[in-house]
């Protein structure tokens, strides 16, 4: 049986806000983005969590959400957590097990 690919989870900061997307190839979808906001750039990517969840834990974060991305405010802090959770999905584990 063949296995189905997964999408990667990737944040994209263009210096204000972050974005939190899922695709097959990121790096294609980050051209497209450039397009409108040239100061974007993929900060991490992975398999760790998925956007649903990054909505649900940053939900009073959240200020716009699209088909393709869910943009956030965060600190510093929150997008170091957010970062490390998307590359380790330990992280995120661990994370819900403390709150």
């Amino acid at each position: 049986m063949e296995e189905l690919e997964k999408k990667i989870t990737y944040l994209v900061f263009d210096g204000n806000y972050c974005a939190v997307g899922e695709s097959f190839n990121p790096d294609r979808f980050l051209e497209e983005i450039i397009t409108f906001n040239p100061d974007a750039d993929i900060l991490a990517d992975g398999y760790g969590v998925t956007r649903f969840e990054t909505d649900l834990l940053f939900i009073n974060n959240i200020i716009s959400r699209n088909d393709d991305l869910s943009w956030y405010l965060l600190d510093g802090e929150k997008m170091d957590l957010l970062m490390n959770m998307i590359v380790d999905g330990d992280v995120f584990d661990n994370y819900k097990k403390e709150n």
